[in-house]
């Protein structure tokens, strides 16, 4: 059992063990068992504030980069801020960012450059006004920020996890609540590789502040407590909204418009458009789901298109057919040979 907090986050280290982190009474702790959860050792690591740890990883070196924040009492203000140790916990640097009301840090990674992303809430704006933004920042291998982005909304904004995607952006995780509607909201947000997501977001600089942390090794109850199993009841439903506040490359089909049909679907690579009507002056449009365009093809007095996408990956696409000032999208699946 880990100290009197709580635990946070949990990785596996290259040795088969595990690395935790959290906060025990107003300190950030590390703890490190064996693979069968035996401890090895903890380290807490705490200033005037009271600190919390968030997330944790293993970085290229052995070490560990901790994400959290700082809770200011007397200003009633949080900080993000970084920790990275050695091997042995014992820290090499600590970073501290701010600059708003509340900035937390709730998940962290390191890139592949030996850098650092990380992901929160920062109020960048009048706090009265616009509560809380999704946060995603970047900072070299020593903490300095490279570019910072806010993603605004309406409500309380914040970004919980992320993971890197295959065209070098970033897939955000987090939630919007509106404590007015009583509504809370899954968020996705994808972003390039700046973060960049073309949806209401702000770039700004977060100050870099002082902060000193004191690392001390804790008495501690390595214990095995009794523990029960139980089958819990699971209850599945269906429903729920989907909204979607902004998109730069999703496609949106007209819904209650069948303006052309497709098959085979799911298809090989090779299918047919066929028009309910006869298609004068138009164009045909393939995209990928990063709305990035395969194929475009003109249409004229055609009432069918046949389609053949050469060396295709699976995966889901999109037919896009324009018609003058209109145009109508369907979802296409294609399958491996």
């Amino acid at each position: 059992m880990i100290g009197s907090g709580g635990a946070n986050d949990v990785k596996q280290t290259t040795d088969g063990g595990y690395v935790v982190t959290g906060s025990d009474y107003s300190d950030v702790f590390l703890t490190k068992t064996d693979s069968t959860g035996n401890f090895l050792w903890n380290k807490t690591y705490g200033g005037t504030y009271v600190d919390r740890g968030a997330s944790v990883q293993q970085t290229t070196d052995g070490g560990y980069i901790i994400s959290g924040n700082i809770y200011d009492g007397g200003t009633g203000y949080h900080y993000s801020h970084l920790i990275k140790t050695d091997a042995n916990g014992d820290t090499l640097w600590v970073k501290t960012y701010g600059g708003t009301v509340d900035d937390r840090g709730n998940c962290v990674q390191q890139t592949a450059d030996g850098g650092y992303i990380v992901t929160g809430i920062s109020c960048i704006y009048n706090v009265f006004i616009n509560p809380g933004d999704v946060s995603l920042f970047k900072t070299d291998s020593i903490g300095n920020i490279l570019w910072a982005k806010a993603f605004s909304g309406t409500s309380v904004d914040v970004g919980y996890s992320f993971s890197p995607t295959a065209d070098g952006g970033y897939i955000i995780t987090g939630s919007n609540n509106d404590p007015g509607a009583g509504n809370n909201y899954v968020y996705l947000i994808k972003t390039d590789s700046s973060g960049n997501s073309g949806c209401n977001d702000t770039s700004w600089i977060p100050s870099v502040i002082p902060y000193t942390m004191q690392v001390s090794v804790p008495s501690f109850n390595n214990s095995s407590p009794l523990m029960s199993a139980t089958s819990p009841v699971t209850i599945a439903g269906s429903g729920g909204i989907v909204n979607t506040l902004c998109t730069t490359v999703g496609l949106n089909e007209i819904a209650g418009i069948h303006s052309f049909i497709i098959f085979p679907n799911p298809t090989k690579g090779n299918f047919v458009t066929v028009f309910e009507e006869m298609i004068m002056n138009g164009k045909i449009e393939i995209l990928n789901i990063l709305g990035e365009s395969l194929l475009t093809d003109n249409i004229f007095y055609e009432s069918r298109k046949e389609i053949n996408l050469k060396n295709i990956s699976a995966g889901i696409y999109f037919v896009k057919v324009f018609e003058r000032e209109k145009y109508y999208c369907k979802k296409i699946i294609v399958e491996q040979d």
